[in-house]
């Protein structure tokens, strides 16, 4: 897969055969892959426990009414479920741009301009960190939405549950790969401070 970048000679030495910028790109691949699946899984738990919130029915307490109402219909259930929905929304836009400009740096590369693997690698750094994180803690707040039924094998919130808890450590962790965001940050802005 990167023989044309390097390669083991018969006696057992290692050579360069091109521009090692190249096989870095397979890091940033992964991390955006991680970004672009994220939202997804998100978006799928928030759908499980939207579902839930609709079909469970909890205490007879508006007043002339002797039937139960809706958690979708308590104020704070509602908040909880529809900032995390919007949050997994935002997070897949985010990530389509994102995988544009992956496809973008791919073509550059090909014609051996690295201009934007810099950025797209401080880039997905950042959204690395912060949406593994973020789905993480959104996919088990879900899970504590639905109470009981939140545990139940059947809703399949464990198993997303147990599928994104290691992301925010897998290909980096969530600290480094914020301050990995946080340089790019703190360039532009020295660049822009020395432009006024």
């Amino acid at each position: 897969m990167l023989d044309k970048y390097v390669g083991v000679a018969k006696d057992g030495s290692f050579e360069v055969k091109g521009d090692m910028r190249a096989v870095y790109q397979v890091m940033v691949n992964t991390r955006q892959g991680l970004v672009r699946s994220m939202h997804g899984l998100l978006h799928r738990a928030s759908l499980i426990a939207t579902r839930y919130a609709v079909c469970r029915k909890q205490f007879a307490n508006l007043d002339g009414s002797p039937g139960e109402r809706k958690l979708l219909d308590y104020q704070t259930h509602m908040q909880k479920l529809g900032g995390i929905m919007s949050e997994a929304f935002i997070m897949g836009m985010t990530a389509r741009y994102s995988d544009r400009m992956m496809v973008q740096m791919k073509k550059d590369m090909s014609a051996g301009n690295f201009a934007l693997l810099d950025m797209m690698h401080h880039l997905s750094s950042g959204l690395k960190a912060w949406y593994c994180l973020m789905t993480h803690l959104g996919v088990d707040e879900l899970r504590m939405c639905c109470g009981g039924a939140g545990y139940s094998q059947y809703s399949l919130l464990p198993a997303i549950s147990e599928m994104v808890s290691s992301m925010p450590t897998l290909e980096g962790d969530t600290i480094v790969m914020a301050q990995q965001n946080a340089k790019l940050l703190f360039k532009y802005v020295k660049v822009i401070q020395g432009k006024r």
